[in-house]
């Protein structure tokens, strides 16, 4: 291995990686923006209070149906942004494989490998949330093994799926 290795998937296309992220980005603000815009209308109510004397006075309650909309809001979009994550999680593996591929093509392909494996995968990264909560009590020391262990797992999830969609092929 090389130093240079690490910036692979930028020597190719920067372009096709650019577009992939801004994907991911663009799934991300989409989810989170509704409970943003609640959080804002929370926090004008909590800010709202009078000051004297450094003193607290006559704080109006937040209310109870504001904030279970803000809650139900960021359950559901962290939930489908979960899910789409999910969905889409092979694209840059197939990018490395079929560098002709466009973006709309590659995220196809991730659609058609991750059918029926959305629920493996889901596992499989839920099975590494004790090894990141145990990584804690070493101030995130333990990431420098746990991220390669995690990356080298997926990238092997990522091997198995080809493999059985080339045997289904087959």
């Amino acid at each position: 291995p090389q130093i240079t290795d690490l910036f692979y998937c930028f020597r190719g296309d920067t372009m096709k990686v650019l577009q992939l992220q801004a994907v991911f980005a663009a799934v991300s603000l989409v989810c989170s923006l509704p409970a943003q815009i609640v959080s804002g209308f929370v926090n004008a109510s909590l800010s709202a209070v009078t000051y004297s004397s450094a003193i607290v006075t006559d704080a109006p309650p937040v209310s109870g149906s504001l904030f279970l909309t803000y809650v139900i809001l960021f359950l559901a979009g962290t939930i489908i942004e979960i899910f789409v994550r999910l969905l889409f999680s092979q694209v840059f593996y197939l990018m490395l494989d079929f560098p002709q591929y466009s973006a709309k093509e590659l995220f196809q392909m991730s659609l058609r490998l991750m059918k029926g494996n959305i629920g493996r995968l889901f596992y499989l990264e839920i099975s590494f949330l004790p090894l990141i909560l145990l990584s804690f009590l070493s101030c995130g020391i333990a990431l420098l093994w746990i991220s390669p262990y995690m990356d080298a797992t997926l990238a092997n999830f990522y091997l198995d799926l080809v493999k059985k969609k080339t045997e289904a092929v087959a």
